[in-house]
């Protein structure tokens, strides 16, 4: 039986170390958990963190809707439950702003700078929530929207809002033709996929030149480890070196939030550096992404190699602890917001009888008389 060799999944690099996640804490999975069995290895070249399930039960299936429903019970289940799109359709309201400000940075590229954005392929995009706000935020036919994805019941509502769809299951996205997209938004897939390095160099060929691609991944240092539906776990540096090798041009990038109404689904994380986004352009000038990097002699190499190590534990303790308080201060200000309503609730609850017996008393003269 042949030994199976991992490599990064974001670089593809070999330079990697073992590091081993438990699968619960006491009762339940906490920051540094992992649902389910998996082999984990930090990259010592790009920073980021790959995920190989173990077993075939670790492994998350997208056919059929089992990926959206496997939190739920298998009782009472309502026949069209969408409680987290609203949070997917909010998501296009920071998405909007980044693409509309995005020709602030294009000082290198004056043959664009004029082009306005008339037609999305939202990759990833499940029931296409996200690109419909953004077709009306840009005024666009929701016929100008292509989402592509493996859920079918994602793609049926898709497509019963007018949209065109691409069904991933049964067609490749290199078969199809987006010679009329010039714009791309991946918002939270890149965690998703095998070979995230593979889909963003294809992209970067087959959509037309400068076209422009928005992502959207959690942030290594932002938002838990227990996912078991992420493969990767990307620090903005390793985000970066994707893009460079898959030959996209950068024009911006950042930290940005799950919509604060997450809370109320019971998602306590939203926060600052909760997730990276990057702001690219197709570039046909493509770097190969196996071209081999700059090698360092073997002193340098392992010096390269402790300091990675030493420095990714640091963050990692550093944003365990931020991570962890966010969930409880994002819940304290659930809390705060209630807290008014509940005072004025508790005094109805107090006031209640007194008005009863006011209510009753101007309504005996009534009676009496």
């Amino acid at each position: 039986m042949n030994k199976i060799i991992y490599k990064c999944r974001v670089c593809h690099s070999k330079n990697i170390a073992n590091i081993t996640i438990p699968t619960k804490l006491i009762f339940f999975p906490i920051y540094l958990t992992r649902d389910r069995l998996f082999l984990n290895f930090f990259c010592k070249d790009c920073g980021a963190l790959s995920h190989f399930p173990k077993t075939e039960a670790s492994k998350t299936k997208y056919r059929g809707g089992s990926y959206r429903s496997r939190n739920l019970s298998t009782k009472n289940i309502q026949p069209i439950s969408l409680p987290w799109s609203s949070i997917t359709n909010k998501r296009s309201n920071h998405i909007y702003k980044y693409l509309k400000n995005y020709k602030k940075n294009l000082e290198n590229f004056d043959l664009i700078k004029n082009k306005p954005i008339t037609s999305i392929l939202d990759y990833g995009g499940y029931n296409g929530f996200t690109s419909y706000g953004l077709a009306s935020l840009f005024n666009l036919n929701l016929a100008d929207i292509v989402v592509a994805d493996l859920d079918e019941n994602g793609l049926n509502i898709a497509k019963s809002l007018g949209m065109k769809i691409i069904d991933l299951g049964l067609q490749k996205i290199e078969d199809v033709d987006l010679s009329k997209i010039d714009c791309c938004i991946l918002v939270h897939v890149l965690e998703h996929v095998e070979d995230p390095l593979q889909l963003i160099s294809n992209l970067n060929k087959i959509l037309p030149l400068n076209s422009l691609i928005y992502i959207e991944v959690p942030n290594l240092y932002g938002v838990p480890l227990c996912d078991p539906a992420h493969l990767t776990s990307f620090s903005r540096g390793s985000l970066k070196k994707l893009l460079h090798r898959a030959g996209v041009s950068n024009i911006e990038s950042g930290f940005s939030h799950t919509p604060s109404e997450a809370r109320l689904y019971g998602y306590p994380y939203s926060g600052y550096q909760e997730n990276n986004y990057f702001l690219c352009l197709t570039n046909k000038n493509n770097v190969k992404i196996n071209s081999p990097s700059a090698l360092l002699n073997f002193k340098n190499q392992r010096l390269h190699n402790v300091s990675s190590i030493f420095y990714f534990f640091l963050k990692l303790f550093i944003a365990n602890i931020k991570v962890s308080l966010s969930g409880v201060l994002n819940y304290l200000i659930i809390i705060l917001n209630i807290l008014p309503r509940l005072c004025l609730y508790f005094l109805r609850l107090i006031l209640s009888p007194l008005s009863f017996l006011y209510f009753l008393i101007i309504n005996l003269k009534n009676f009496i008389k």
